[in-house]
């Protein structure tokens, strides 16, 4: 059985070598002399590269992340050579993938012990488990086939819903961003009390917004039952707010965890959905998600609000059409059909068009 790693360099090809990525391995079983002697020949090139080359660069990959191959003599892991030969490139791969994923994870570690910031709370959050998921492996709530409102939990475990938990702002407003300490919760504000406003606070402990965990934990309370685990409220806040979005809690057993997924995910995207419809709904003002001050202040500045007024001669129904005749997919909106409509284009101006078909694609857009 012969060893052969790949680098990418059209000069590989030449001497027989197949270049298909870094940290490529090929296993042939049994060797031929031809493979032998390459193989032979490339071992001692590879221990006097030139330095910043792509070959060295190549070994110093592998040795950071599998320190023995750094000799050629030096046995393969074992799990390796007991793997059959015709997976054990496979079998390599696998193992390489796992070193990569605890270093990533260590790396990200790290940053439990730095300042608080938005990288410590993610790790904080969703990486401390007992199962410790390969880097490489989507989210188990990811997983789920058909799970409503997944686009709501996937938004406020990346932290995008800066609207909806303080501590997620990762762009400033009209005024300069504030440091993360400084996110505080609005709703205790204005009680006169400063407390920063991130996933704890918000799903847990602010009297404002707890509230749509407390109309969520009978159906929690039901789900720990189903799966065998302890009750709910022997969980303590932060065990709580890491189990609302999604992550497997450590008492369930990695046998279980696809029964996990799929009770679990359905009902922690719900309550992602419930979460922000509650908050948003105490937002009357319209959230500016302008990306910087400047740009911010140059648009404010180039605005030009107009009333749309009618074209001469026409005015508006007496009756107008209701909201549900205007919805999307609502099959009221078919009644319109026949009706005439005129519509401003920004280049010609008014023009009177009449509804032949109701849209049903929500890829085609009038005036986009």
């Amino acid at each position: 059985m012969v060893e052969k790693g790949s680098v990418c360099d059209r000069s590989d090809q030449n001497l027989g070598f197949e270049a298909q990525g870094p940290l490529t391995f090929e296993y042939h079983f049994p060797p031929t002399t031809i493979q032998h002697f390459i193989w032979w020949l490339w071992q001692p090139l590879l221990q006097a590269v030139p330095l910043d080359t792509l070959e060295d660069r190549m070994q110093n990959a592998v040795g950071q992340v599998d320190p023995p191959r750094r000799d050629p003599k030096f046995p393969m892991p074992h799990n390796v050579t007991l793997a059959k030969p015709h997976n054990k490139e496979k079998s390599y791969e696998k193992y390489l993938e796992t070193q990569c994923s605890d270093k990533w994870r260590k790396h990200l570690e790290i940053t439990l012990s730095s300042p608080p910031g938005r990288v410590r709370a993610y790790v904080h959050w969703h990486l401390y488990n007992k199962h410790k998921r390969s880097m490489y492996k989507p989210a188990p709530y990811l997983t789920h086939q058909s799970s409503p409102y997944q686009l709501e939990l996937l938004r406020i475990r990346t932290q995008h819903t800066i609207h909806i938990i303080p501590s997620h702002l990762h762009y400033a407003f009209r005024n300069p961003r504030a440091a993360y300490q400084d996110r505080v919760c609005p709703y205790c504000l204005a009680s006169g009390t400063r407390i920063l406003g991130d996933e704890l606070h918000i799903i847990f402990q602010c009297p404002t917004t707890n509230v749509v965990l407390g109309r969520f934990t009978v159906k929690f309370k039901r789900l720990t039952r189903l799966l065998d685990l302890p009750s709910l409220t022997s969980f303590s806040a932060e065990e709580t707010t890491r189990l609302v979005p999604g992550n497997p809690p450590p008492q369930i057993l990695h046998k279980d965890l696809w029964r996990w997924i799929q009770e679990a995910t359905p009902l922690c995207c719900e309550f992602a959905y419930a979460l922000r419809t509650h908050i948003t709904s105490l937002q009357p003002a319209v959230v500016d998600i302008s990306s910087n001050d400047d740009d911010a202040a140059s648009s404010d500045n180039h605005d030009d609000f107009s009333l749309i007024l009618p074209p001469p001669g026409s005015r508006p129904v007496s009756i107008p059409p209701t909201t549900t005749m205007l919805a999307f997919l609502d099959p009221a909106s078919q009644q319109l059909i026949g009706h005439h409509i005129p519509f401003k284009w920004p280049t010609y101006g008014w023009c009177l068009g009449r509804i032949s078909e109701r849209n049903i694609n929500p890829r085609h857009q009038v005036c986009k």
